[in-house]
């Protein structure tokens, strides 16, 4: 009878850690999707590599040409060079923001959150840290 017992608690403890890590990504992307939008200039002020100052600059730049048509398939957009920004703007998420890339630099990681299109950067969503909160307008000097 004892022998009966053993033979379930590996399958319960795997199917316990599967649910552990279920709720605690939920409850991650639930605290992301509350997060502010930051500012172009706060995230450049937030960035930790150099290196990443350029893509950053040029996601926020590509975000606001092919703002309008950032949900559509590339596919199905008419207009021939809010097409071509689309497909580098997709590229240049892919390829560039990777969980460890957002990890590692927060500024990065809200430039990818914020620009690229749903479901390209999921993984760098949830490997980025919350940057701090922007100072009020009359805080700045």
């Amino acid at each position: 009878m004892y022998q009966n017992k053993r033979k379930y608690i590996l399958p319960f403890l795997v199917l316990g850690v599967f649910l552990v890590l279920a709720v605690m990504t939920y409850f991650k992307v639930e605290d992301i999707t509350h997060w502010p939008i930051y500012s172009k200039e706060h995230i450049l002020r937030n960035i930790k590599q150099v290196k990443n100052r350029p893509l950053v600059e040029k996601l926020f730049e590509i975000n606001e040409s092919v703002k309008e048509v950032i949900d559509q398939k590339s596919g199905s957009v008419e207009d021939p060079q809010k097409r071509a920004g689309l497909i580098l703007l997709t590229k240049i998420c892919k390829d560039s923001c990777k969980a460890i890339r957002c990890r590692v630099d927060p500024g990065l990681g809200q430039a990818c959150r914020q620009n690229c299109p749903e479901g390209k950067v999921d993984f760098c969503i949830l490997a980025t840290k919350r940057l701090a909160d922007e100072p009020e307008p009359s805080e700045k000097k």
